[in-house]
């Protein structure tokens, strides 16, 4: 993977963690990204043992060659210092006896080393995955029932930037049961898709899908994805209350819900969680229409209800 590539796949998930308060140099930003990259999606990519925990010795980190212009000290005074935009930690780090171990504390996906362990004999999966990805037309996936694998190759293809409604009418089929279609141009066409060969959808996520996920295609998917009990629309800011009442009763099962980055009122919030039945999680970070009371306020009656409460606020 060429540095390039790698900074552009880590930028979706890194492009409102840059402190607004100081800008680091170059130097700096390119190392976190770096950092990013490895410790979310690329240790196994690039050679390096995952430990349980997503843990990688630190000593095995500093033989990437993305890491080659930084030093030892340097990078672990980047674990130990970086922060998201929210103030939480990036990275941890955690001493043994005769190594340092550092992880991403979040977004952790690992993209497996795609040749056999200390070879450059590449794996059967990731030949065929290949093979499929670039001849995707040539297949049609309606009765492959392999999540994992599906998602494999939409993971790869979005990547690419080749993540388009032809690819996923022929991906798609209706026993799928989770989908991840994040940082994807998602359009009209792209719902009726998934209503169309995804009927049995249970674990849908659109983060940061884009403009076109308003409450008109919030309500075409749960009128018929009548069993999703996970939906994640962080960042879908066309998104408003009417959506939240259209999930209510439509898919009054729902058990996970992100709403982070949409501007929705505490009244509608209050509303939505005091009419759910089986939620058990709720994300509203970074709602520019949330007060600090109307916060509490929501965690307060969150707990009552065993519903795990997720906001910007720390109380």
């Amino acid at each position: 993977m060429t540095e390039s590539s790698m900074e552009e796949q880590v930028n979706s998930d890194d492009q409102s963690e840059v402190s607004t308060q100081t800008i680091p140099p170059i130097k700096d930003l390119r190392l976190g990204k770096r950092l990013a990259y490895l410790l979310r999606y690329g240790a196994e990519k690039e050679g390096l043992q995952v430990r349980e925990g997503g843990f990688v010795d630190i000593d095995e980190l500093m033989t990437v060659p993305l890491l080659r212009h930084h030093q030892k000290q340097e990078v672990l005074r980047e674990v130990r210092e970086s922060t998201s935009y929210r103030g939480h930690k990036r990275f941890e780090e955690r001493p043994e006896k005769d190594r340092t171990l550092v992880r991403a504390l979040y977004r952790r996906r690992f993209e497996r080393n795609p040749y056999h362990d200390g070879t450059k004999v590449p794996r059967l999966l990731e030949v065929c995955m290949e093979f499929v990805c670039n001849n995707i037309k040539q297949f049609d996936l309606e009765c492959f029932q392999d999540d994992f694998i599906v998602n494999c190759m939409l993971h790869k293809l979005r990547r690419r930037r080749q993540l388009t409604n032809a690819v996923l009418r022929s991906l798609l089929s209706r026993s799928l049961d989770s989908l991840d279609l994040h940082d994807m141009y998602f359009t009209n066409g792209t719902a009726r898709i998934l209503v169309q060969k995804c009927p049995e959808l249970r674990k849908l996520s659109l983060r940061d899908a884009g403009y076109a996920v308003n409450d008109q295609v919030v309500t075409m998917l749960v009128k018929n994805l009548p069993n999703l009990i996970s939906l994640n629309l962080s960042g879908c800011k066309q998104v408003t209350q009417r959506s939240l009442q259209v999930i209510n009763k439509y898919i009054p099962l729902i058990q996970h819900l992100n709403l982070g980055m949409i501007p929705l009122t505490q009244e509608s919030l209050v509303d939505f969680v005091e009419k759910s039945c089986e939620l058990l999680h709720l994300d509203v970070s970074e709602n520019g229409l949330l007060m600090e009371e109307g916060a509490k306020l929501l965690a307060a009656i969150c707990l009552s209800r065993n519903i795990t409460f997720v906001s910007h606020f720390k109380f």
